[in-house]
């Protein structure tokens, strides 16, 4: 079983970490670094973690942050081109990856009286992991300059300066602290990520399509503005962003995003849902057969295009239900034709969810019109 993320900073990283700024730090207090960075590591998370570590980075290194920063850049892991961290022998004293988050963090909470050089710094930075969270202070105190200096990054040699642009300045970063001006205004968003969408690097790519879904959770029809635009002359990279940028939007049914890619109302004289059994035990699997018919004349085209989609309604603790929608199939179905699909669901045990005996309800979602469906019963 792979660690938990928290294991991202143990004694061994924070102990590497401490001899990387005795390096650069005259009469560095290692010992005191260390204890205090590690003290009930156990107990902690991941964030807990990282934000004791800022704690013991303030503790024990110079208060003038300028100085920091230098010797923050100092501790930093050379790129061996403009996209890859340095893997030399010679380098690896040096810091990259996971260490580099308490590092954004430090500059993000203590950098913010020297905005330029804190922004510099945390370009340096996200290209030895990322400074997705630690930007957002910076957003947060000046949104006007931080986007003047991020629209200067958009055009990076970097791909992971370029995907800060857009992934930092999501309005609803996961771990990350919200931003209420952008949940509540995100034109200027919009601005950045124009200069994005046709991005070289699927990485930045995705980055832009990610920050879209954010925005489509607060201003639907903003987004669906925005790609409708987008959609004209779109090539397939652009349109797969498009796509991914209104997952969430598809997900809950919306009309115009599935109109979008094709998916129209659903034609359909026949539209039967079955189930193997009607009793499941919690960790097995239950099989979903579905029969549809296309009507005669379901458009003008000789075939209607299908997302099919299903919903299973959780039984919750309080006995109410809850509904989960899950990825079936895309498909084509010719007029007046029949088709029947199979799927295969599992009750096995995730971390995500907690399955509690009852009733359920499974029902189909095709082209985000709700069909009705079967009742069964989840067994302890």
């Amino acid at each position: 079983m792979p660690d938990a993320f928290k294991h991202r900073f143990s004694h061994a990283i924070i102990q590497h970490m401490a001899d990387c700024f005795a390096q650069n730090v005259p009469n560095f207090d290692t010992h005191g670094f260390v204890s205090k960075a590690t003290h009930s590591l156990e107990q902690l998370e991941l964030k807990q973690r990282s934000m004791q570590i800022v704690a013991a980075m303030r503790a024990h290194l110079p208060q003038d942050f300028e100085l920091v920063s230098e010797i923050l850049l100092l501790c930093l892991c050379p790129m061996r081109n403009k996209n890859e961290v340095s893997d030399l022998d010679e380098h690896q004293h040096l810091l990259k990856g996971w260490v580099i988050m308490p590092l954004a963090e430090y500059v993000g909470i203590y950098g913010q009286a020297d905005f330029n050089v804190s922004m510099s710094l945390l370009r340096e930075m996200t290209k030895r992991f990322t400074s997705e969270f630690a930007i957002r202070y910076f957003i947060e105190r000046d949104r006007r300059l931080a986007l003047e200096i991020m629209r200067t990054w958009v055009m990076d040699e970097s791909e992971h300066v370029r995907r800060l642009v857009s992934e930092g300045s999501r309005p609803r970063l996961p771990w990350g602290m919200q931003l209420k001006t952008f949940i509540e205004a995100p034109d200027d968003l919009f601005t950045l990520l124009e200069l994005l969408k046709d991005d070289p690097s699927e990485y930045v790519r995705r980055s832009v399509a990610n920050n879209l879904n954010d925005i489509a959770k607060d201003h639907p029809d903003k987004v669906i503005k925005l790609c409708t635009t987008w959609m004209k002359g779109a090539n397939p990279n652009r349109v797969r962003l498009i796509k991914h940028a209104c997952r969430t939007l598809i997900k809950e049914g919306c009309a115009d995003a599935l109109t979008l890619f094709g998916f129209f109302s659903p034609q359909l004289s026949r539209c039967e849902l079955s189930l193997n059994t009607y009793k499941v035990k919690r960790g097995e699997s239950i099989e979903l057969t579905v029969t549809l018919q296309s009507t005669d004349s379901a458009s003008s085209l000789k075939s209607q295009n299908i997302m099919l989609d299903y919903i299973v309604h959780h039984q919750k603790a309080n006995g109410r239900l809850a509904p989960k929608v899950f990825k079936w199939k895309q498909c084509s179905i010719s007029n007046g034709k029949t088709i029947t699909l199979k799927k295969v669901h599992s009750f096995k045990p995730v971390t995500t969810r907690k399955y509690y005996a009852g009733e359920h309800h499974v029902s189909l979602l095709i082209n985000g019109k709700t069909f009705s469906g079967c009742v069964f019963e989840l067994l302890d």
